[in-house]
């Protein structure tokens, strides 16, 4: 029958870990002034994921169809991105 009869061939564990924002803040302290406030932050997004998993991203969808679901087309995996920045209050 070829390939059209149902097997586990191409199954694998899918299950992962994965650290999808993280935000770092620190205050900076005043006693008295013209700022009122400052801070320093930075935040993360998608920083790291960890599975058993080949594919490039555990966590896809093909479609809105059910046929589609749980079909891996080699969609490109979750952008990763850091953020810095600073906050003053006056």
């Amino acid at each position: 029958m070829g390939n059209s009869r149902f097997s586990d061939r191409w199954i694998e564990d899918g299950s992962y870990l994965r650290l999808r924002a993280l935000t770092l803040t620190y205050n900076i302290p005043f006693k008295q002034g013209s700022v009122k406030y400052a801070s320093v932050y930075i935040t993360g997004n998608n920083l790291f994921t960890l599975t058993k998993y080949k594919g490039f991203d555990p966590e896809f969808s093909a479609g809105e169809s059910i046929f589609g679901q749980g079909i891996d087309n080699t969609l490109e995996p979750q952008t990763r991105s850091v953020q810095v920045g600073f906050r003053v209050g006056l």
